[in-house]
């Protein structure tokens, strides 16, 4: 998911949610930005060594990858944006034995494409 669009990382990564939403056990994912709940998911990308996954609109699509050469492990990168104009990725990188995870977020206005998986 290339896009012009500047992110800014936050360093300490809080990953906001709602818990029992409407009389269930389910939870909302939040926007880490704004706290509001009206939170769509552009786009998912996976990365591992020779191969990337990029699931976005109503495709998936499947291409060779150069993580072999710089990275260990598997990326796994999740787009979302708010109906408040915030766009944000969260980034689950895996290395030896060891997850970790990067927040950054950015303007939707700034993108110049906006993906969202499909939904019916």
């Amino acid at each position: 998911m290339e896009s012009n669009a500047v992110l800014s990382s936050i360093p300490d990564v809080h990953v906001p949610i709602r818990h029992a939403v409407f009389g269930t056990d389910e939870s909302i994912l939040l926007c880490p930005v704004c706290g509001v709940s009206f939170v769509h998911i552009a786009s998912v990308e996976v990365k591992q060594g020779h191969v990337s996954l990029a699931a976005t609109h109503d495709q998936v699509q499947i291409q060779p990858s150069t993580r072999h050469q710089g990275q260990k492990g598997s990326q796994v990168t999740l787009s979302c944006f708010c109906e408040n104009s915030h766009w944000f990725e969260y980034e689950l990188r895996f290395e030896k034995g060891n997850t970790f995870i990067a927040l950054s977020t950015g303007k939707l206005e700034d993108r110049l494409d906006v993906p969202e998986l499909w939904r019916s």
